[in-house]
């Protein structure tokens, strides 16, 4: 936060009027150095977590609603997708490099070739709604992509790291359930949020949502059902919800595709 406080300052001194978005920036910074370091100096014990927390969420929250503000601007949409695909691109490597912790520890079960699949569909799903699904020629703020990679690297972030909580002995399994679903929860909820940018022809629609959700419940309820122990069901859980939603998007381009020709 100190080094872009000083890179937006460094940067205001170029222009005879400072705009607006970098005036924000400069006041957002001094603020969120100003809370972290109060939710520092009180520490953990007297709730200087809660405030560290709360000026994170905060710093996510409100410069969408000042930058909002602003008059609208063309913005090079596709160079703002790209860059934040790759960050993604990097977080699915990272799932695979966990992965492969597994391999040099642990014998080759069918466990461990679920997960392997299973962060392959979701790489593919991925990629069917970057490329195939999104309109990467047009004139917005782009917001909306923001917090739909921030949603998605969050959540296999937490998918990466249940992988490696899924093999330690003292495990506590009904966390490691809700903590893994919560993973693939972020990772839809930030494709869905990225829908607003999708081509005219593949906008989903309410029931498409519900349809998604279903599938998405399916997979939760298989993995609830394992017992504490049973690290089989519990990977199928996950693997089934995603090979799910994966053939529902195939389906549902094919089916688009299919109208547009009537």
């Amino acid at each position: 936060s100190l080094v872009l406080l000083i890179q937006h300052w460094l940067k205001s001194r170029e222009y005879p009027k400072v705009p607006v978005s970098i005036k924000s920036s400069i006041i957002l910074y001094i603020l969120e150095i100003i809370g972290l370091t109060i939710g520092l100096l009180l520490g953990i014990k007297n709730g200087g977590g809660y405030v560290v927390v709360a000026v994170y969420i905060s710093m996510i929250v409100v410069p969408s609603i000042i930058f909002s503000m602003e008059e609208q601007k063309e913005l090079n949409f596709p160079h703002l997708v790209e860059r934040f695909s790759l960050i993604i691109i990097i977080s699915f490597g990272e799932m695979i490099v966990g992965i492969a912790n597994i391999f040099g520890k642990y014998p080759l079960t069918l466990v461990i070739v679920m997960k392997y699949i299973t962060v392959v569909l979701l790489f593919g799903i991925y990629v069917l709604q970057i490329e195939k699904l999104m309109n990467h020629h047009q004139s917005v703020r782009g917001f909306g992509i923001v917090y739909s990679s921030i949603a998605i690297f969050v959540g296999l972030t937490t998918l990466t790291v249940s992988f490696s909580f899924g093999i330690e002995p003292d495990v506590n399994w009904l966390f490691l359930k809700l903590f893994k679903f919560w993973g693939l929860f972020l990772f839809f909820v930030g494709l869905l949020i990225s829908d607003k940018y999708n081509k005219d022809k593949y906008k989903i629609q309410k029931m498409d949502i519900l349809k998604c959700f279903g599938l998405f419940l399916i997979g939760f309820l298989i993995t609830l059902s394992a017992k504490s122990s049973n690290y089989f069901v519990l990977n199928f859980g996950a693997f089934s919800t995603v090979a799910l939603i994966f053939i529902y998007k195939i389906n549902f381009i094919k089916t688009r595709k299919k109208l547009l020709k009537f």
